[in-house]
């Protein structure tokens, strides 16, 4: 098993760094968070198909902060990433949501739990609360210090 983090500032290039990584690896699969028009989309590692997860809170459902969550958007991903046995595992990002035990929370601890191979993107501000919320002690630490 190996865990990685790829750690940095927002806007440094840590969806770039995942993406690339999961580029290099041929059993690479998982999501990155693309942000576009001031949403957030689900991307899923190899194919590039496309969900909304993520917009400015202004209707019902799921809130976190300012976020209004797509309905089914973490179930569905959650199902995905357990189905991965045996991959390259790429999650981006984990932050406050998961600490929360929300988002890919369950999913992420799940993988940890199996001794899956899993890349993940933490924001720099939050890597001591998701390292304390995951018990993780023993993982490589990529720091991506682009333009934030």
């Amino acid at each position: 098993m190996s865990f990685r983090i790829v750690a940095g500032a927002k806007g440094s290039g840590k969806t770039t760094e995942i993406l690339s990584l999961a580029a290099e690896d041929p059993s690479s699969a998982g999501y990155a968070t693309v942000n576009r028009d001031g949403c957030y989309f689900l991307r899923r590692i190899p194919t590039g198909e496309e969900r909304l997860l993520l917009e400015p809170y202004g209707g019902n459902g799921e809130r976190f902060r300012r976020w209004h969550i797509m309905e089914g958007a973490f179930e569905e991903a959650d199902s995905y990433l357990r189905s991965l046995s045996g991959r390259s595992i790429y999650i981006d990002e984990i932050g406050m949501l998961e600490v929360a035990g929300r988002g890919f929370a369950d999913a992420l601890g799940a993988l940890l739990a199996v001794g899956e191979d899993v890349t993940i993107a933490v924001r720099s501000d939050y890597l001591e609360e998701v390292l304390a919320a995951f018990g993780i002690e023993d993982a490589e630490i990529i720091w991506v210090e682009g333009p934030s």
